[in-house]
């Protein structure tokens, strides 16, 4: 059975009020319940701070508003995830709960035991509910938004299809909530500048993540071979037709690329030591998919070891890749400037490295 990554996003299991609908929920855990026998499932669920906020905000008294948040987190996390768990309940389906930073992903010690964690539970039947920590993360370990979040678990777990749920039929040309004549976007096979400008246009409801992060998350998604939809989760149907090949939404087309299980740590969020600058020559041969040679390194940021993560940067200071560095700091700083570097081996091999 192929796994499907669902990410629900705060915009979807809110009702008008700011309050979590138990009705959206209800009608989502069906919608995956009647596929639970063809399909395996994991679930991104953002609404904690809502959850909280609806029974508690006349509570809290804490006037500082980053603790208040997290203490509305800490309230609501477990009364959605007891939502969740009750209707999956009445299905016969049984869930586990997940609370992520993103160091869990950055280590590889650990990145394995969380993989292993969710292929077990996935294979006994069980559906993981994931979230962020909120309450304990440090800013420097967030994930941004639970699109990324989804993004890297679909990695992960080699998942046929990322689905992102949001309040809005798909991507448009435009902010459908504002003009009229926006047009839908069907499907998408290569996600260019033009599209990321309609992204910034297009608005996504109460949750952190707007249209943009989606985008970004998805084109992370595609590149590692699975295939995305963004579609609107108060839509009963739309999780059955996706499921089916027949997406009311916006489909993104997979690129064609079986990354290697060490390769799929790398795109999952593995913690970086330091930088390689690497010319233009060198960004076009890695695109090649050739390893990344002396010649082509123009300099290093930081302090790294050999064997460790770092990441691949052109000379516009843009993150094209990660890989596993064949040089420490001091090595490379000397070598690149040697005149014959023949005899040097590959500062990153290219089984080494995966492009972003």
């Amino acid at each position: 059975m192929d796994l499907n990554i669902i990410k629900i996003g705060s915009n979807v299991l809110t009702d008008k009020n700011g309050g979590i609908s138990k009705n959206i929920i209800k009608n989502l855990c069906n919608a995956i319940a009647k596929q639970h026998n063809k399909h395996k499932f994991v679930i991104i669920s953002s609404g904690a701070a809502c959850a909280g906020k609806e029974i508690a905000s006349n509570l809290v008294t804490e006037k500082n508003p980053s603790i208040k948040k997290r203490m509305l987190v800490a309230i609501g996390q477990p009364l959605l995830t007891n939502i969740f768990s009750n209707t999956f309940m009445l299905n016969g389906i049984n869930i586990a709960q997940i609370l992520v930073e993103r160091r869990n992903l950055s280590e590889k010690k650990t990145y394995i035991e969380f993989r292993d964690t969710l292929n077990g539970l996935i294979n006994n039947s069980i559906i993981p509910i994931l979230n962020e920590n909120d309450v304990m993360t440090p800013v420097e370990w967030k994930f941004g938004e639970n699109d990324h979040l989804a993004t890297l678990v679909a990695i992960a777990l080699k998942a046929k299809r990322l689905i992102i749920c949001t309040d809005v039929d798909g991507l448009f040309s435009d902010d459908p909530r504002l003009n009229k004549k926006a047009k839908k976007i069907d499907t998408v096979k290569n996600i260019t500048k033009d599209l990321h400008l309609m992204a910034k246009s297009s608005s996504s409801g109460v949750g952190l993540g707007g249209m943009i992060s989606k985008i970004q998350a998805v084109k992370l998604a595609i590149d590692s071979g699975i295939e995305s939809y963004i579609i609107n989760g108060n839509n009963k149907n739309a999780i059955h037709d996706v499921l089916n090949n027949r997406c009311i939404g916006t489909k993104f087309v997979a690129k064609k690329r079986d990354l290697k299980n060490y390769q799929r740590w790398l795109a999952a969020g593995a913690h970086t030591y330091g930088q390689i600058i690497i010319d233009e020559g060198a960004k076009q041969a890695l695109i090649k998919r050739k390893s990344l040679l002396m010649v082509g390194v123009k300099g290093v940021n930081g302090e790294f070891k050999e064997g460790d993560v770092v990441d691949i940067v052109d000379t516009g200071k843009t993150i094209i890749g990660v890989g596993i560095a064949n040089y420490n700091t001091k090595q490379i700083k000397t070598y690149f400037k040697r005149p014959n570097k023949s005899n040097l081996k590959e500062v990153i091999h290219c089984d080494e490295l995966v492009l972003m």
